[in-house]
């Protein structure tokens, strides 16, 4: 018999997709959404719900910077956590 941990995951789905030129006149900009799911073996745990949204601006072919948003709810399934939401910045330059 095959011991499973309360917190292995036992369905997991993830949609998602990227829009180039999301506002008119932006060619290269970038839009991404994501959303997806993990349900556990363990039916005392909530589905752990995960999305993320990112921007990627290009300013020109050696610099660009994208806006991040991931969030999650329900982390590792637990009922008692509601949200964790992270936000970044990333800059790329090529030399």
């Amino acid at each position: 018999e095959v011991s499973v941990a309360p917190q292995d995951i036992q369905r997991s789905w993830s949609l998602g997709f990227e829009l180039r030129e999301p506002m008119h006149g932006r060619q290269d900009d970038v839009l991404g959404l994501a959303f997806g799911a993990n349900t556990s073996h363990d039916d005392a745990l909530d589905e752990e719900l995960v999305y993320e949204a990112y921007y990627r601006r290009f300013f020109n072919d050696k610099f660009s910077a994208s806006l991040h948003a991931q969030g999650m709810s329900h982390p590792g399934g637990d009922p008692a956590e509601d949200q964790v939401t992270a936000l970044g910045l990333r800059l790329q330059f090529l030399f």
